[in-house]
């Protein structure tokens, strides 16, 4: 077996890293495990819904009196729609304009939801978060892979694969950066994921196409 090419070397680092991800975020989540990319929770901000919906809503009150007239505004302009009637062109962006009204009260109603179930798994626990990330913002030049919670206990995931049986190593600013957790109350912990990948290269044939 030859030397593996620096290119292909690059493909499978990086086919390892994803699969290391999808292994690590199942893992967690059969162990008991409520599992995020460590920067959507330390950076996580919270939306006010009600001004978003405000705003959207006179937008939407904007539109819906401009295409309940029976006469078109003066800066409309016929040549844009040159196959429509302004009574045609308004009825049709009316049904567009009550749709899409529709889906994004819809879609706030998720998201909204989504932000209290959020809250409800991490409120407890976002000051430490923060805080550790304010340090760690200071300290430069480190972040770690995931945040998790069991219950009422929070971690700190460093992810690590073990390629035949060798672990990557963490230099001493990683390490350094792990142990501070235990300074805001969050557990660093080291996960491993031994990974084996086989690689056979031979030898390239260069041959004439006949005709």
């Amino acid at each position: 077996m030859e030397r593996i090419p620096h290119y292909l070397r690059t493909t499978i680092n990086k086919y390892k890293g994803l699969i290391t991800e999808k292994v690590v975020v199942n893992y967690l989540m059969r162990e008991g495990f409520i599992c995020e990319i460590y920067l959507s929770v330390a950076e996580w901000r919270k939306r006010d819904w009600k001004d978003d919906l405000r705003h959207h809503k006179q937008l939407y009150e904007r539109d819906l009196k401009i295409y309940s007239s029976e006469l078109p505004p003066e800066d409309w302009d016929y040549l844009s729609t040159p196959t429509m009637t302004w009574d045609e062109y308004r009825k049709d962006e009316l049904r567009h304009v009550k749709a899409l009204m529709k889906d994004l009260e819809h879609s706030y109603l998720i998201d909204m939801e989504e932000e209290r179930e959020f809250e409800y798994i991490w409120g407890p626990h976002l000051e430490q978060i923060r805080k550790y990330n304010e340090w760690l913002r200071e300290y430069g030049h480190y972040q770690p892979d995931y945040v998790a919670k069991k219950g009422d206990k929070v971690f700190l995931m460093e992810v690590k694969s073990s390629l035949s049986g060798r672990r990557a190593l963490s230099g001493e600013h990683q390490r350094k950066a792990l142990l501070k957790a235990y300074d805001f109350g969050i557990m660093p912990m080291l996960l491993v994921v031994p990974i084996s990948i086989g690689v056979e290269i031979g030898e390239p044939q260069l041959q004439t196409i006949e005709k």
